[in-house]
């Protein structure tokens, strides 16, 4: 399901990841109210997330377990951490 502004950019090569990803969250928390978003790029969908928090009720869990590898991500690390930080000040 579409939330973020972005187009939908089709079948990608993240579309597996993201997939085993929802099936793992389905299976592990039942119950949980799953919403699946996406953008061109995995830190945009992130940011739509935080900078949309209650338009979305509210998500309490974000995960991402793709993005990009550790040692190339070094330049992205600060901008991850002011995300958490924000997300961590939202009820």
């Amino acid at each position: 399901m579409q939330y973020s502004d972005a187009t939908d950019p089709g079948f990608t090569d993240d579309q597996g990841e993201a997939d085993l990803d929802l099936e793992w969250i389905g299976a592990v928390a039942r119950n949980a109210n799953i919403k699946y978003v996406y953008a061109h790029n995995s830190f945009d969908a992130v940011k739509y997330v935080v900078n949309n928090h209650n338009a979305l009720s509210g998500p309490s869990v974000i995960s991402m377990s793709f993005g990009i590898c550790e040692p190339n991500a070094v330049g992205y690390y600060d901008y991850y951490e002011n995300l958490a930080k924000t997300a961590n000040t939202m009820e």
